[in-house]
């Protein structure tokens, strides 16, 4: 679904719109048919990578396996660097908010989760942020002190782990996924609608 959510992007077509065109075929289904910035978790991407060397192991390669794996490598890249363009490369000094830090809503597990390729690219050129996940948040502010961290740069002085630190924010409100910030406690009603 990105390489298509791309593509209709660049041609002005609406994904919702192929998205569910393609989901009603019931041989397809449309449970899975979102685009997003890639897939993490302790499983699959590991699954993916072990399968695709086990067949170039046996000289017998995957060729869907190995564009997935691209596909999804390059989607961290594609939704950094929309939001680099947006600032026109100036992220120096900004402040975002980032909700949803885990691989996908409702769990904590943080493992491969697309979001620290996010923040961490956007680290390295200045920007900080405030980050909130409502399931993961305990396992990342273990992570605050840089030895527990597992090679991620998460300090005091460029992560914030406080939903209610929006403010210290420029409010600029990067959402991973389609997590929903109303079942929990926190009152984001002053977010500004997103594009």
């Amino acid at each position: 679904m990105n390489e298509i959510a791309n593509y209709c992007e660049l041609v002005g077509a609406n994904v919702d719109h192929v998205r569910q065109a393609m989901g009603s075929d019931d041989r397809i289904g449309n449970r899975f048919l979102f685009p997003g910035i890639g897939y993490g978790g302790s499983c699959f991407p590991k699954d993916v990578k072990a399968l695709k060397k086990l067949g170039d192991d046996l000289e017998q390669p995957f060729a869907i396996l190995s564009a997935v794996d691209r596909v999804n490598t390059e989607q961290k890249k594609v939704f950094t660097a929309k939001i680099e363009a947006h600032f026109k490369g100036a992220l120096k000094g900004k402040k975002f908010a980032l909700w949803g830090l885990s691989f996908k809503p409702g769990t904590d597990d943080v493992r491969e989760a697309p979001a620290f390729y996010v923040i961490e690219t956007l680290l390295k050129q200045g920007a900080s942020f405030t980050v909130f996940d409502p399931v993961a948040i305990g396992i990342i502010c273990q992570w605050e002190n840089p030895s527990t961290s597992k090679g991620h740069v998460f300090t005091s002085e460029n992560i914030w782990f406080d939903p209610n630190d929006y403010m210290k924010s420029d409010k600029i409100t990067v959402l991973i996924d389609k997590r929903n910030p109303k079942k929990h406690i926190v009152d984001l009603s002053f977010l500004p609608e997103i594009a």
